[in-house]
Formats: structure tokens, sequence, C-alpha cells
């Protein structure tokens, strides 16, 4: 860290002596000269330190006589690159258990009369399903095995009575996506409630667009954080973030990227707001709740509200989008909001049958109803 801010002071130093050449004083200069000698030594030190490594371990394989004063100093390294390791390692317990991958999620509550598919958003892994049980959103009967399925890359985790499965990266929630999650409606011995996150939401909305009428019976809700409605709409909110609107290359140039990152991905194929066209009367009937932040920086909220829009007009009219001003992509539910986040997906879950806990259910009535706006409030100038 040293190393590195001697070096932004250096880098400082010479730009202001570049804009001052004129005004630099004999004092800043000699200044500047035994700053950048100093900064020197720090950018030798390494080199000379790996050579002195590299001399030891020679010296050690071949039996050669080794100094007292090399013998402390290899003592003294030997010890730094203990203490590093130990820091490099605890830093990656620290992310591994802020990530959740080594705990059981706290329990808050259960279902019993019905399955829940959680599926995870692009990079993601099932483990973070582990956030919304810790959030109160989705049961915490949270054991069970692993399932791999090697040919289509996809990793399905069974949790207690749900499933959750992350699909390989190069998919957006299309064909082989919505296959695997069709294959777990299809195997579920019970009612299901399908819980996406952002790509996770996309698949479900392509599943239950593209569903047949048998596997719309055993679904007996929805909910949809974060999906997008097409990938064209995630391409345009980055190019507006970046603010590259005014370059006409630049929605190729994501297009393109898109293509190399994105092998399996077909922009012909499934996208969201297409499958959820003409919903047949079963779909219909079938509860969706859309959750979405208008500072969500990967995905436009525009996106949930499109959804909502083709929903509402082709007859949904169990339809809901609940709107959040703050909370970045995928992480409402740990942010201010979380409370209200929960207690509204519990009174969403109350009203149409779904196990809830009653007392996080009454206190997000409130939320509820303000979940079914009329299309109109979307459109913008």
């Amino acid at each position: 860290m040293k190393k590195i801010l001697s070096i932004i002071l250096l880098a400082g130093l010479s730009v202001n002596l570049l804009a001052h050449t004129e005004d630099a004083t004999a004092q800043d200069v000699d200044r500047f000269a035994a700053f950048k000698s100093y900064v020197s030594v720090l950018a030798q030190k390494p080199v000379k330190e790996w050579q002195f490594i590299r001399d030891y371990a020679h010296k050690k394989m071949n039996k050669l006589e080794i100094s007292d004063e090399d013998q402390t100093h290899a003592k003294k390294l030997l010890k730094r690159g203990v203490a590093i390791g130990v820091a490099v390692a605890a830093l990656i317990g620290g992310v591994i258990v802020h990530k959740g991958l080594l705990r059981k999620p706290t329990a808050n509550f259960e279902f019993s009369n019905c399955d829940v598919i959680y599926v995870p958003g692009f990079g993601s892994v099932p483990e973070k399903s582990m956030l919304y049980m810790d959030a109160g959103v989705i049961p915490t009967n949270a054991t069970g095995e692993d399932f791999e399925d090697t040919k289509k890359k996809l990793v399905i985790k069974k949790y207690g009575n749900g499933f959750s499965y992350t699909p390989h990266r190069s998919r957006l929630g299309q064909a082989d996506d919505v296959a695997v999650i069709a294959k777990q409606v299809d195997a579920a011995r019970k009612k299901v409630v399908l819980f996406g996150e952002s790509r996770g939401a996309s698949a479900i909305a392509n599943f239950i667009g593209k569903a047949s009428e048998e596997q719309l019976k055993k679904i007996q809700a929805v909910v949809l954080d974060s999906p997008f409605s097409s990938l064209e709409d995630v391409l345009d909110h980055r190019i507006k973030r970046f603010h590259l609107s005014c370059c006409v290359t630049a929605k190729g140039l994501e297009k393109w990227l898109a293509k190399r990152v994105l092998t399996k991905y077909e922009p012909a194929g499934m996208q969201p707001i297409n499958s959820l066209e003409n919903p047949s009367d079963t779909l219909k009937d079938i509860p969706i709740l859309l959750i979405c932040s208008k500072k969500d920086t990967e995905v436009p909220y525009t996106s949930s509200e499109k959804i909502y829009k083709q929903l509402k007009e082709s007859g949904c009219q169990k339809a809901h989008i609940l709107e959040f001003d703050r909370g970045s992509h995928g992480r409402i539910m740990q942010g201010k909001d979380k409370i209200k986040y929960r207690n509204a997906v519990h009174a969403y879950y109350g009203k149409y049958g779904v196990e809830h806990v009653e007392k996080f259910a009454d206190a997000g009535q409130e939320s509820l109803a303000q979940t079914q706006p009329e299309v109109g409030s979307f459109d913008r100038k």
C-alpha cells in the first residue's frame, strides 16, 4: 500500500511540476528528485528480495555455505511470507463466510404444503438463495443433495422442500434454462412457488410463458426479482449508464461483446416480453409479483414495468409490481428497505394462499396495496 501511495504521489508531483515548470523553484526540483530517488529504491526492493530468495534456494539445494546474515534475512522473509499468507487466507475466508458458502441460513419459516424453486441470476450460485432465506422471503429448511447435469453444465441444488439451480453462464434464461425449470416442476409432488432473481427471474418468465397447462396448474405463485424484459433493454441501459447514447457504434459494440461472452445466447430466441405476450387462461390466474429498484445499475427497473404492463394488458389480473426507490441489483432484500421487502412478499404470499408469517404479512398490507398501479402511470415522455 505504501508503494502504491508513493507512486501516486510521484505522479501528482510530476503533473504539478509539468504544469508549473516556469514557477518551479530549485527547492521544488530538489524535493522532486529526492522523492523520485525514494520511489526508485522502493521499486528495486522487491527485485533484490527475489534475487536473494533465488540465490538462497540455489545455495540450499546445492548444500553451499550460507552466511549467518543470509540465514537471518531468510528467516525474516519467511515470517513475512507466512504473515501475508495468513492475511490472504483470512481475507478469502471472510469473503466465503460473507457469501454464506460455509454456513446454513438463519431459520425464519418453512413451507410444508408446497415446494419452492429458486433460480439465481447471471454469475450467481445456488447458495445465494441463503441470502433470500436470511431475508425471510423463501423457506429455510435448507439441507439436501447436489445434482449436476454435466452435459448442459447446470447445477441444481435441493433445499429441503425447494430447489435451486445455476444455469451455465453463457445462457440468459432461454431454452436450456427453461428446460431445467420445467424438469423440476414436473418432478414436484406438490404445488410450487417459483422465485427468481435477475436472469433467473427472466428464465422463469420465459418458462411460464411457454409451459404446458399441466405445468401451470402446479404453480401456486411467482416472484420475479429484477427481471429483464429483453437483452436489448439491458444493453440500452448500460449505454445510457455510461453516457454513450450519442455514440452510434456503442450499441453494436455491446451486442458484439454480448455475443462473445454469452456464447449460447440466441438473439432470436426466447425473450420474457415476447414469451408473455399471449398468456393462457391458466397463466392469467397465476399470481405474479415483480420486484425492482429504480437505482438498479445492471437491469433497468423499466424492464419490470414493461413485463407488468404486458401481463395486465393481457388479462393477468393477479400481476403485481413492487418498486423501490433505492437498492442495488439483486440486493434489495439486504438494503435499507429489506423489512418492507420481506413484509410485502409475505403479504403477497398470504393473499394467494402461500404459507407465510402472519405478523410480516400484516405489516406488509400497505405496501402490497400499492403493487397494482394503472399501466398508464408508467407512460413517460
